[in-house]
């Protein structure tokens, strides 16, 4: 999980320095990966039910945010 946050991160700051949209899938896949990474610590109970709340929420933001920055790079 940890190293698919830092390489999400890292592709965020790439993202942030160019108008590429590959960028901002390759962050969307992330994003889907520690969606499933969440789930399967929740269903393992590597964590609690709202320690997984929590982390969906930012990661459903975290989405929105994606979106946004490709909406405005690509206007």
């Amino acid at each position: 999980m940890r190293k698919t946050l830092l390489d999400m991160l890292m592709k965020i700051v790439e993202a942030n320095n160019s108008k590429s949209v590959i960028a901002h899938e390759e962050i969307d896949a992330s994003i889907e990966k520690l969606k499933i990474i969440l789930r399967l610590s929740k269903d393992l109970k590597y964590i609690s039910i709202k320690q997984y709340e929590h982390a969906s929420k930012m990661l459903i933001e975290i989405g929105k945010m994606n979106g946004g920055w490709l909406k405005a790079n690509t206007s």
